[in-house]
């Protein structure tokens, strides 16, 4: 007997399977359920970041006076007038000052001398640092000026060592001045003899020499501290007085790619304690060109940030723009 069950032609299996898939093309047009997955990445945010510059500094005179070298043995230099003398002049042992490049004295103890001459200080002995990327110590809480001398002569001298601290980006520094005012006040008759006196210029900012390295935060040059030759010279150059001038760029202590910049002056590290030097003098001469002149500047730092920039200052309309704006507002118009 034949087993029906198995008794399926060809055509029978076909005509089966198509009435499956109408079937099953059925139980699919009834349903709008679908397979799916998500992954969720919330509270995106952008913050900016900060670049805020911190500073404390001292300040030193020295006009000879008697107790300048209390516990110090002083040795004059004994050069030709206008001249200082070098490092290779040296005494072994002892310091150049106002530095070893440029010095009218040596020591054997710049520190204890340093300790004799202090005029100013803001937070010299205290640590800059950075608190949620804001400087601590800012220029404006600090006294000023850092300079205020009423009777220059030659031999004179002094410096300035300013600390700063970058706080959450490295940047580009300047040191850079404004000339708020200069004033021959008059002329005085060994003034009006003197071959070097020219009718209308204040001499003073061209004789009183000027020199700037990145110091260690001692206050004197020492080991391999070096003053470029484009940074010592007149005050009113050292000092950038020069119209459209960013002011003086500072070797940083890290190379501007380091940091993100193109630069070639370099970049100071963030978050650390840095030191510049800025010390001034008269050279030992007759000076009578000099006689009464008075200059009254203005001493900054500005910073600019490394990341994406080339250390051309670009931010920086400078300290002069700074001066006439405030002359303005004080004159009223």
């Amino acid at each position: 007997m034949t087993d029906e069950r198995f008794d399926i032609s060809r055509r029978k299996a076909l005509a089966a399977l198509g009435t499956i898939g109408v079937a099953s093309a059925g139980a699919g047009l009834g349903t709008s359920a679908y397979f799916s997955d998500q992954e969720t990445f919330e509270n995106n945010q952008l913050t900016a970041g900060t670049l805020d510059m911190g500073v404390s500094y001292s300040a030193h005179y020295s006009d000879w006076s008697d107790d300048e070298g209390e516990g110090v043995d002083v040795n004059m230099w004994d050069g030709p007038a206008n001249t200082t003398g070098t490092a290779n002049d040296l005494t072994d042992g002892y310091t150049g000052l106002p530095a070893n490049d440029a010095w009218l004295i040596e020591v054997d103890d710049p520190a204890q001398f340093l300790e004799n001459t202090e005029t100013q200080s803001y937070n010299a002995d205290t640590e800059l640092v950075c608190e949620a990327g804001e400087a601590i110590s800012q220029a404006d809480d600090a006294p000023k000026p850092v300079i205020e001398l009423g009777d220059v002569k030659p031999g004179d001298f002094g410096e300035v060592t300013f600390n700063f601290i970058l706080c959450d980006n490295p940047g580009y520094v300047w040191l850079n001045g404004g000339l708020v005012s200069e004033s021959e006040n008059g002329v005085t008759e060994p003034e009006a003899d003197d071959p070097d006196e020219m009718a209308g210029v204040v001499e003073l900012l061209d004789v009183v020499k000027a020199a700037v390295w990145i110091d260690n935060g001692n206050n004197y040059q020492d080991g391999d501290e070096m003053i470029p030759s484009s940074y010592t010279g007149s005050l009113r150059d050292v000092l950038g007085m020069i119209e459209g001038s960013n002011g003086t760029p500072l070797p940083g202590n890290m190379n501007a790619e380091a940091g993100g910049g193109t630069g070639e002056q370099g970049c100071f590290s963030a978050d650390e304690e840095h030191s510049i030097a800025f010390a001034w003098w008269v050279p030992v001469d007759h000076g009578n060109e000099i006689q009464s002149d008075s200059a009254t500047f203005d001493l900054g730092l500005y910073t600019e940030q490394c990341r994406h920039n080339d250390g051309s200052g670009l931010n920086n309309e400078g300290l002069e723009d700074e001066v006439d704006d405030d002359e303005e507002d004080n004159n009223g118009t």
